[in-house]
C-alpha cells in the first residue's frame, strides 16, 4: 500500500515531498506515475471534490446544514435552507444565521447568488493542512 500525506496550502497541493498547483491537473499524472491506478483514482475522486466544494465544512459547526455568502461577502450558516431577500439570503423561520465567516475568512469568491451550498453528506477525506 503506498501512503503519502496530502495537505492542501492555498493554490497548492503538497502530496509527500512534492508540491503542484491545483489547476495543473495534467500534473498529477506525471506526480502520481509509480502510483497504481486504484490508488490514483481514489485521490483523483478526493481533489475534485475538495475542489467542488464552496466552503471548508471542517470549520463549519456540525449543526449548521446550509452555507451562503450575501453580496457584502459575509457568509453565513443556517440550520434550514434560506432564499435570496434583497441582497442576502434569509429564511423566514429563521431570521438570523447561526454560524458567520468574515468576508476575509470566507473561501467563496464566485457570484454570491450562485453560493448556497447544503453540507455535505460525505466529508471525508479530511485534507491536512489549509488555505
Amino acid at each position: 500500500m503506498i501512503k503519502a500525506e496530502v495537505i492542501v496550502d492555498g493554490d497548492w497541493l503538497k502530496i509527500g515531498n512534492r508540491s503542484i498547483r491545483m489547476n495543473q491537473y495534467l500534473d498529477w499524472v506525471v506526480l502520481l506515475d509509480g502510483v497504481a491506478e486504484k490508488q490514483f483514482r481514489l485521490l483523483e475522486d478526493a481533489i475534485k471534490h475538495c475542489l467542488e466544494q464552496k466552503y471548508d465544512w471542517s470549520v463549519i459547526p456540525a449543526h449548521v446544514n446550509f452555507m451562503a455568502t450575501d453580496e457584502d461577502g459575509m457568509a453565513c450558516g443556517w440550520l434550514v435552507e434560506p432564499h435570496i431577500v434583497g441582497n442576502a439570503w434569509r429564511n423566514q423561520s429563521h431570521l438570523s444565521a447561526f454560524f458567520n465567516l468574515t468576508k476575509r475568512q470566507n473561501p467563496f469568491r464566485g457570484d454570491w447568488k450562485d453560493s448556497l451550498e447544503k453540507r455535505p453528506d460525505y466529508l471525508e477525506p479530511v485534507l491536512k493542512g489549509g488555505a
